[in-house]
């Protein structure tokens, strides 16, 4: 009579019809993970930035980077710059706007890399360098308070900004107040009671966001 002994395979071996198939228990291969080669974040400007009159000539920008030493591109109309990264991975710059047009949706594009391996990030800005104006229309100069218009004087003006852009009133004897700019105008109660007779001066100013 024939016999047959079957044995457990040895230790990380298997047979199949007469295919061996070996190898350690537990162990496995893989691809090697995949590596960013340019790392870029713009932290500042953020999205809607205004770009004004006080601003346009040194607009700072600034961000995280990698490698270091690589060139950041920054481009816009008007605008072409580069910072280098830093060994702290960090970048910073001013950026000149001053050849740059108005715009509402003013499209800023920072880029880390070369063309088929490049981190690219675009803000959208507001760039508006046209300056405000603002005018006194009442009172008009060295006119008085008295005892009757003192709880209830009212400075009045005209200005160019109609966005609800604040009109900031300041005086010598009071503290700083603000009116918005609607329809071209702009017009503001201010109470003087207790102050004491004196001459004063009263100002209206006005700036872009």
């Amino acid at each position: 009579m024939a016999s047959c002994i079957v044995a457990p395979p040895e230790k990380g071996k298997v047979e199949l019809g007469g295919t061996e198939i070996s190898g350690e228990r537990g162990s496995s291969t893989s691809a090697p993970p995949s590596i960013t080669t340019n790392v870029l974040t713009v932290n500042s400007p953020l999205d809607n930035a205004y770009v004004n009159i006080e601003n346009q000539g040194s607009f700072q920008a600034a961000g995280t980077c990698y490698p270091a030493g690589k060139s950041i591109s920054i481009s816009g109309i008007g605008v072409t710059q580069a910072v280098v990264c830093a060994e702290s991975n960090t970048w910073q710059t001013n950026i000149n706007f001053t050849n740059a047009p108005d715009a509402a949706n003013y499209l800023l594009t920072f880029s880390i890399g070369e063309p088929g391996d490049i981190t690219q990030i675009t803000k959208t800005l507001t760039i508006d360098t046209v300056a405000p104006t603002v005018s006194i229309t009442t009172p008009t100069n060295n006119s008085p308070i008295n005892d009757t218009t003192k709880s209830s004087w009212t400075i009045s003006g005209n200005c160019s900004v109609d966005d609800g852009s604040q009109i900031i009133i300041s005086s010598t004897v009071l503290p700083e107040s603000k009116v918005s700019c609607s329809g071209g105008n702009f017009s503001k109660t201010m109470d003087f009671t207790g102050v004491s007779d004196q001459t004063f001066t009263v100002t209206a100013k006005v700036t872009d966001a």
